[in-house]
């Protein structure tokens, strides 16, 4: 089976998109064809066993024209929708939609009889633009739904994020598809052990992603003695008490990660606070904060990883903006730890990308 994957503005490596590629190319029959996003003009299209990689440049800095960012992008696409059109593959794989095509993308891959595959990472229409406002953003966003909707009638199957944003799609599309949820598992895991810990509190995150709310909030542990370390981000918050570690590459984070004490999942990408692309997120530190070995704490906003968090016991569910009512939440965990440990070790395989659960989403893809 030839299979095209659509990687579109993510980069080669990109955890989600390049596991796809790996896990399919695992069978000899397949044969993938991989595009994504460079930013190496010089960067060249090569094929490595069953892969063939096709990078395309895109050149992502700001400070230029709006009329120039129009035709940068409208190249970019062109060059995929020429790929759609004329490379071999039965099955296409979206990661995310063809900007300058919001449909036509899709129906051209219908029209060569190929079957199409949709991985929804994020909520679109409101992940899309996400800092647009007033009358521009609602009409953003019905133009998205609208166009979603289309893309999904035209698809064949889909993978989503998490649950909430599979239920929230299809109550507000009224399309429903053969679908398989795919959360941002981590890739390794590593055993919990309370022995190693030290009194820190880290918050992982190479995207510049507001803390605001977390003001008070990161007082609270440097009060209680612990230390609060960010770890990738390149920029430096405009806060106390906070300590910055480069990036590091995954082994050598998921190592840092299973030292903390505990792990913060809390940012706002956008200042709605019904921004649901961020409510129904599974995203990959989550998941690699407690195949890690450590316990989170995760915004109440958070709906989906909250479930996660009460379901297993593995962390604590935090109002951030009540910091007595937090204090206590924490104090208490600190109390049951061992539990916490425990809970982690029984239920880490439910985080962690196994063999299963690679068989499955295989057979997902291709089974038709």
């Amino acid at each position: 089976m030839n299979i095209f994957i659509v990687g579109y503005e993510h980069p080669k490596t990109d955890k989600r998109v390049f596991r796809t590629v790996n896990s399919l190319a695992e069978k000899a029959e397949n044969k993938i064809i991989y595009q994504y996003w460079t930013d190496n003009i010089n960067e060249k299209k090569y094929t490595q066993g069953s892969i063939t990689y096709c990078p395309i440049f895109y050149d992502k800095s700001s400070g230029v024209s709006s009329l120039y960012k129009l035709k940068r992008r409208k190249a970019f696409d062109n060059i995929i929708m020429d790929m759609i059109l004329h490379e071999d593959y039965d099955v296409i794989i979206f990661n995310y939609f063809v900007i300058s095509y919001l449909t036509k993308a899709f129906s051209k891959a219908k029209k060569r009889n190929k079957k199409i595959i949709y991985d929804i990472h994020e909520l679109h229409p409101e992940n899309f633009l996400n800092l647009m406002t007033g009358f521009k953003a609602r009409l953003k966003q019905l133009i998205l739904w609208k166009a979603l909707k289309k893309q999904l009638q035209l698809s064949d199957k889909v993978i989503y994020v998490s649950k909430e944003i599979k239920e929230e799609i299809e109550h507000r599309t009224k399309v429903e598809k053969d679908s398989l949820i795919v959360p941002n598992y981590a890739s390794v895991k590593l055993d919990p052990d309370p022995k190693k810990k030290i009194k820190d509190i880290l918050y992982v995150g190479g995207v510049k992603r507001s803390l605001e709310q977390e003001r008070k909030l990161i007082s609270f542990f440097h009060d209680e003695g612990y230390t609060f370390t960010i770890l990738g981000m390149k920029y430096k918050m405009d806060m106390e008490n906070i300590f910055y570690e480069e990036y590091k590459p995954y082994g050598e984070m998921m190592q840092r990660i299973n030292q903390s004490r505990f792990s913060l999942v809390a940012y706002q990408t956008s200042g709605r606070k019904d921004y649901k692309n961020d409510l129904y997120a599974l995203p990959h530190k989550f998941y690699d904060s407690v195949a890690a070995g450590t316990p989170v704490i995760i915004k109440k906003e958070f709906v989906s990883m909250a479930m996660l968090v009460e379901k297993y016991q593995i962390g604590v569910v935090a109002d951030t903006s009540d910091i007595q009512q937090t204090a206590l939440a924490i104090h208490q965990a600190e109390k049951n730890y061992p539990a916490l440990m425990e809970n982690i070790r029984k239920f880490q395989d439910e985080f962690v990308w196994t063999q299963i659960k690679q068989k499955e989403y295989i057979d997902f893809i291709t089974s038709y």
